[in-house]
Parts: C-alpha cells; structure tokens; sequence
C-alpha cells in the first residue's frame, strides 16, 4: 500500500495527460475495429508481445528473437498479399508526359505528402532509438520499443487500411492520420518511461501506417482517367523517397554531437506532420 502511494506520488500532470491521451486513441482503433478480422489480428499481435516481454524478462533470448522473427515474417507477408489496385491498361513509365504531370496541383500536392511522410517515419527509424537512450531508457528496451512498438503499429495499422477506406473518403483518413502523426510523434518526444514510449511509439506506428498506400491509391485514382495512373505514381514515389535521404541529416545537424538535443530535433516529426494535414486539406476533391 505504501508502495503504491509512493508510485502514485511521483506521477506528473504529462503522465496523466500521456495515459489520458493515448487510452482515448486505443479506445478509438478498438470501437472502429471490433467484430473485423483487423481486431482478431490486433489480438494475436498484442499476445505475441506480451510473451515476448515475458521471455526477455526470463532471459530467455532465443524465444524472444524468434517472437520477433514472427512479427517481422509477419509484417512481410501483409505487405507482401495487400491487395493492389487493378492496372489501367497503360502500366508503363510515359516519360513523354513527365514534362505535363509536374505542373499538376494534385501531383505536386500528394508528392510532398509523401515526402513529408517518409521524411517523418525514417526520422523515427533512425533517431528515436538514440532519443530514447539519451534520455536514460536502456539500449535494449530502446530498441525492443522501436521494433516491437512502431514495427508493430506499422504492421496493424497496414492490415486495417483496407477497411478503414471501405468507409471513410480517402482525404478523411490521410487528414486524421497526419493529425495523429503530430499528437503521437510530440508524445513519445516527452516520456522517459519505457511502457509508456512503447505506448506512444505503437500508436505512432498506426498514425502512420495508412498514409502510404492510402497517398498512392489517390494518384491512381487522379490520373487513371487520362492513363497516368503509372507515370504520375512514378513521379509521387520517387518525390516521396527524396525524404528518406533528407530527414536523417537534417535532424543529425540540429542535433549535433549532443544526443540531449535529439528531442529538439526530433520535433521536426510532429511539425511536419501538421503540415502533412495541411497539404493534404488543400487538395481538391478528388
């Protein structure tokens, strides 16, 4: 009794409101998720982490790699079978319309979203781990967090897209998802409690699962008409990878040689998710 009310002592208003914050959100994927088979998923995913916490608590260090083999087999299989949009007909590059297609609004619009949004999840790749660790998390709970919380959240949140867009346009999902990115990236930045960056981190990681596919499926849709689908989700993918060679330098040369500045730096993530939902908001209706 004692220890409890100790614990309950040393509780912060940011705890409660990183409890509070990320409780509503889980709520939330469950209410839009119960009775589908994405819930049944979500299930078995949660008791695969929770045997693996008890192997790593236990020491048993095989079980635990092999926990995570599954989850990684797992995370190839979904985004190897997710089911594609059928071809238009004309399937290849048309470098002749190129010089047409980058004087779009809508292409230009949807190609920066997705380099904001590559930009964002390879800064939580490559620096949240060292985040964690500058601010006294342990390496390996560090890196059990980023590959059992965002891998994992990836991994749900890809399974529940196609649903999800069965029922909501898909702006409504890009925009939520971009305003998520922004609440769940700027919480894991103020925690240094192992279970709740977890926490944040896993719903970092189904923040940003929809936005890829779902960015994409919107170029399909804009040029198929005209049998550009292919060339203009050409262009979009390529503007969108440019974010993974930006991000990473970029958030190392604010941070520095001082890994206390990562969480200065890392606050990038959750601006340029609030201009990911702008950008999209400025998209006409498609």
């Amino acid at each position: 009794m004692v220890e409890t009310i100790s614990f309950l002592g040393t509780l912060r208003w940011q705890d409660l409101v990183d409890i509070g914050l990320n409780s509503y959100i889980l709520f939330r994927f469950y209410v839009l998720f119960r009775g589908t088979y994405v819930f049944r998923v979500l299930i078995g995913l949660t008791m695969l982490w929770f045997f693996q916490q008890i192997a790593a608590y236990l020491g048993l260090i095989v079980t635990s790699w092999v926990i995570q083999g599954i989850v990684a087999v797992a995370a190839l299989i979904v985004n190897s079978t997710a089911p594609m949009a059928p071809p238009s007909g004309k399937v290849s590059f048309q470098a002749e319309q190129v010089t047409s297609l980058i004087t779009s609004p809508v292409l230009l619009l949807l190609s920066l979203a997705l380099f904001l949004y590559v930009a964002c999840e390879v800064g939580v790749w490559n620096w949240l781990a060292r985040h964690l660790i500058a601010q006294g998390v342990p390496d390996d709970k560090a890196l059990t967090i980023l590959s059992l919380g965002f891998a994992l959240g990836l991994l749900v949140g890809r399974v529940a897209v196609v649903p999800v867009l069965g029922s909501v346009t898909p702006k409504a999902v890009l925009v939520t998802a971009a305003l998520l990115m922004a609440v769940t990236t700027y919480i894991m930045l103020q925690t240094s409690r192992p279970s709740m960056a977890w926490v944040s981190v896993f719903c970092g990681g189904l923040a940003m699962a929809p936005v890829f596919p779902t960015a994409l499926g919107l170029v399909g849709t804009a040029f198929k008409p005209a049998g550009l689908d292919a060339t203009a989700t050409g262009i979009a993918s390529t503007c969108g990878w440019l974010g993974l060679v930006v991000s990473s330098p970029i958030i190392g040369g604010i941070a520095g040689e001082d890994p206390k500045r990562l969480k200065k730096a890392l606050l990038l993530l959750p601006a340029a998710s609030l201009i990911l939902a702008g950008v999209i908001l400025a998209l006409p209706q498609l």
